[in-house]
C-alpha cells in the first residue's frame, strides 16, 4: 500500500503537538516531511514503521526521521470498543528546529 503525504503544517510553527485520546489509536499509512516524537501514554498494539513491524505498548517512545512511512494500529483493531482506550502525543518538528549546526555535531550521527 503506497503511504499518503500529510502535510504537518509545520512549516507555519517551530513544531506543533498532536495529542490523539479517541478510544483507540489509528492512523493511516503515512509520512510527512517533519521528524516526529510520538509517545504512547496508554494503548497497546502494531507500530509499523518503514520496513519494521513491533510491537507497542504504554510509555512507547519513538524518534522517527523525516519522510518515513509511518501507522500505529491498536491491538484490537477488529473488535473495537469503549475499553480499548489510548492515549498518544506526537511532536512534529522540522530538521532545523535547533539549527543545522546540531545535525553536524559528533553526537548526531
Amino acid at each position: 500500500m503506497k503511504p499518503q503525504y500529510l502535510d504537518r503544517k509545520a512549516s507555519l510553527f517551530s513544531f506543533n503537538v498532536w495529542k490523539n485520546s479517541n478510544p483507540y489509536i489509528h492512523n493511516p499509512w503515512h509520512f510527512h516531511k517533519e521528524f516526529e516524537i510520538t509517545l504512547i501514554e496508554k494503548g497497546t498494539g502494531t507500530r509499523y514503521v518503514g520496513d519494521s513491524i513491533q510491537v507497542f505498548s504504554d510509555n512507547d517512545l519513538v524518534l522517527l526521521g523525516s519522510n518515513l512511512p509511518h501507522e500505529w494500529r491498536p491491538g484490537n483493531y477488529i473488535n473495537l470498543n469503549n475499553d480499548h482506550k489510548s492515549s498518544s502525543l506526537a511532536i512534529h518538528f522540522n530538521k532545523d528546529v535547533l539549527g543545522y549546526h546540531i545535525f553536524s555535531l559528533p553526537e548526531a550521527r
